[in-house]
């Protein structure tokens, strides 16, 4: 993901990785996403919260006793939180970012 950050030339983007895992806490998931590039901002959400954001992105996720099993997509979303974008793996950076480059060339 951070060589398709790189690639962008947007400077209207915000980046996130978003945690669902139990276990994990704010502090820790920014401090992972900032890893792979300082414009990510890591995010953990709560068990209501993840309710909320996998239907509100239309994915799924099954969760057993202490575990998440759940996608590693990418999901990019406009500023009025329509989904636009999904990028399932493997991940081609150049396909990614022409594509999202399309997209934000047409706003």
């Amino acid at each position: 993901m951070s060589r398709v950050i790189d690639s962008i030339k947007a400077t209207n983007m915000n980046y996130y990785f978003v945690s669902i895992d139990s276990g994990d806490n704010q502090k820790n998931v920014d401090d992972f996403a900032k890893n792979f590039n300082p414009k990510i901002k890591g995010v953990s959400l709560n068990a209501r919260s993840v309710d909320f954001f996998t239907e509100w992105i239309e994915t799924d996720f099954k969760k057993t006793d202490d575990n998440f099993f759940h996608s590693s997509s990418i999901y990019l979303i406009d500023d009025s939180g329509v989904l636009v974008g999904e990028f399932l793996v493997p991940r081609n950076v150049m396909k990614i970012s022409r594509h999202i480059s399309s997209i934000l060339s047409k706003r």
